[in-house]
């Protein structure tokens, strides 16, 4: 899975911190091949070290498309925030399914590649699309 952002962003890294501390611990326990990949530029001190087994902190990136082209899933559990998330727009473009709060999705029109739970639901839902879901993208 991959979240995508400006990660010198308060409401990006906090997105970030909220996946590596609160869903991926639980997530791994249940799918341990499971990854997560936060890509964005400027990536804080905090985020780089919780690069490891199930995450990597990329930094920026050019070209985006090896990483689309690697994962199943976009995640963007922005918890605060404005305006519609360019983010999730390039992601379903891709055409990479996005799972969003509903910060993340503002703006979005609704459509089969885009669900969106409150934070609190993400990790079941996440559970859900690795063990239903993502084998029929395969």
């Amino acid at each position: 899975m991959m979240y995508w952002g400006a990660m010198n962003r308060s409401e990006n890294e906090d997105a970030a911190m909220f996946l590596i501390e609160n869903v991926m611990p639980k997530l791994v326990r249940q799918i341990p091949d499971a990854k997560l990949y936060v890509v964005g530029n400027k990536p804080s001190a905090r985020l780089l070290a919780c690069t490891g087994k199930n995450v990597v902190v990329t930094g920026f990136v050019a070209d985006p498309t090896e990483i689309f082209e690697k994962v199943r899933v976009g995640v963007v559990p922005l918890r605060k925030g404005a305006g519609i998330k360019v983010k999730t727009l390039e992601m379903l473009k891709a055409g990479i399914p996005v799972i969003s709060s509903p910060v993340g999705a503002e703006g979005v029109e609704l459509g089969e590649k885009l669900t969106v739970v409150n934070c609190d639901a993400f990790l079941d839902e996440l559970t859900t699309f690795f063990l239903e879901k993502a084998g029929e993208l395969l």
